[in-house]
């Protein structure tokens, strides 16, 4: 169990379970190590809470799992203080009920779906101010997006980042960067 601090928090969640194929079928995706670096590094420039990536897979749990301790107590620890840093932000879960677990009942928070094709119900600026008062957990997919199943259980759909041109295609590390960017810096635009 993560120490918590007492005001209102911010989570994100990388889904490896269930998400969906490009034929709409519902698997397992496997954790890239891009990934977890980048998200990493994401969640603690920003002072999120914690860096959740969901991953049933037992021998994907391990795998990561090394190198996750790697970057905070290992050889990795010692090479790259920045690196070690961000990843003290990484929990591996099995679940998202797990991940809800591991936040804690005192700060269950609202839970925010994100994807390229979601008809989003919330927009950047109510979350931002919904995030000033109650704890949030974004969901990010990734394959061809989350599962319907999660999309339907979450408070809240956030709009989709808008290309140009009707492409909208980022990877999850540069959509997360941007939802991330909107949702936490001052706003300069």
């Amino acid at each position: 169990m993560r120490v918590k601090n007492k005001m209102p928090s911010i989570n994100i969640c990388l889904v490896h379970y269930p998400v969906k194929n490009q034929n709409n079928q519902i698997i397992t995706t496997s954790i890239t190590n891009l990934d977890v670096h980048d998200l990493a590094r994401l969640s603690t420039t920003y002072g999120l809470d914690c860096f959740y990536i969901v991953q049933p897979l037992n021998r994907q749990k391990e795998l990561f799992q090394e190198l996750i301790d790697y970057w905070k107590k290992g050889v990795g620890a010692n090479y790259n203080l920045h690196r070690a840093r961000a990843f003290h932000k990484v929990t591996i879960v099995a679940s998202i009920e797990e991940c809800l677990q591991d936040i804690g009942l005192d700060k269950e928070p609202i839970v925010i779906a994100t994807g390229a094709n979601i008809q989003g119900n919330i927009g950047y600026c109510q979350l931002r101010e919904l995030a000033k008062t109650r704890n949030i957990l974004l969901l990010f997919g990734t394959g061809w997006g989350l599962a319907d199943s999660l999309i339907d259980k979450a408070h809240y759909q956030l709009a989709p980042i808008a290309g140009v041109d009707g492409y909208n295609h980022l990877s999850v590390r540069s959509a997360a960067s941007i939802i991330i960017d909107r949702l936490c810096s001052k706003k300069w635009w």
